[in-house]
């Protein structure tokens, strides 16, 4: 993705000042990642805030995250997750992820299983992932380690290196899945391809 220009920045700066949402997250953006301008996460949050409460759902995602994070002050997760629901009442996917996460730090894994399931469905790896791990483990929903399975397939094939290890165990092992030594190597290959270092350790304790 090319970088943005000065002379971009300057014409998002105005449109953004005029009450423009997009080119004021974007400008967030800016700030927060040093772009163009120098890193200052104080005015991120506040470009945030101007554009997430003009309803733009990416603002408000990460407004939520900036809260959640405390990377323009101090944590404060109940306000994140109040963002994080606006955002996710629009289908915003990660936001959907990042209340699932909200809710499963509180051990409410009910809410926290609806949330994943939502974000899941809309193919947002990490929470295929998540939504795995509650169907293999019985929280929020009766335990059913076939449907966990194919959740955490769907991640696998997404590059999800902890979904694509689990897949090489369950392969090997027959959980949830029919027996498959092939598929076993494939996955465990893929996720040690990526650093995982379980993965890694497998595939060299098969070939002792």
């Amino acid at each position: 993705m090319q970088e943005m220009t000065k002379e971009q920045f300057d014409a998002f700066l105005t449109a953004a000042k005029a009450g423009d949402p997009v080119a004021q997250f974007e400008i967030a953006v800016c700030y927060e990642n040093g772009t163009v301008v120098e890193q200052n996460h104080k005015k991120a949050l506040r470009w945030y805030k101007k554009s997430a409460k003009r309803g733009y759902k990416e603002a408000q995602n990460s407004l939520g995250y900036a809260y959640d994070s405390g990377s323009a002050g101090k944590q404060k997760p109940k306000k994140a997750a109040r963002w994080y629901r606006r955002a996710a009442m629009q289908d915003h996917a990660v936001a959907e992820y990042n209340l699932g996460q909200y809710y499963e730090s509180l051990l409410n894994y009910d809410m926290a299983f609806y949330w994943y399931k939502k974000a899941a469905a809309q193919g947002d790896p990490d929470a295929q992932y998540s939504l795995g791990h509650f169907y293999c483990t019985g929280k929020g929903v009766t335990a059913d380690t076939t449907a966990g399975a194919a959740w955490f397939l769907k991640a696998a094939e997404q590059d999800n290196a902890s979904a694509q290890y689990i897949m090489g165990v369950f392969y090997s092992e027959g959980k949830g899945v029919k027996c498959d030594l092939v598929q076993s190597e494939y996955w465990l290959t893929r996720a040690a391809q990526q650093g995982h270092k379980k993965a890694i350790e497998r595939l060299g304790e098969d070939e002792t």
